[in-house]
């Protein structure tokens, strides 16, 4: 996701399709690209998952403001 500047708080979640969370670890993190551009970074080990529909949802917050994202993704075997 990209983002402005540094200096937020990100968490993030693994949701079935229905929105029900799974009890997957997300890793949330913060890069630059080769342009300079910020990236908040989610990362998710998806061996445990069983081929569906899911959804990543990805909360930061700065300054007492919260933005959520969710990208939605199939696992096709």
């Amino acid at each position: 996701v990209p983002v402005s500047t540094d200096g937020f708080t990100g968490t993030g979640r693994l949701l079935t399709r229905e929105g029900k969370p799974l009890q997957v670890v997300v890793n949330v993190s913060t890069r630059a690209d080769a342009k300079g551009q910020h990236l908040a970074v989610g990362e998710v080990v998806l061996a445990p998952l069983a081929a569906g529909e899911y959804v990543l949802e990805l909360s930061l917050a700065k300054d007492g403001k919260t933005e959520a994202v969710s990208y939605g993704f199939r696992l096709i075997p």
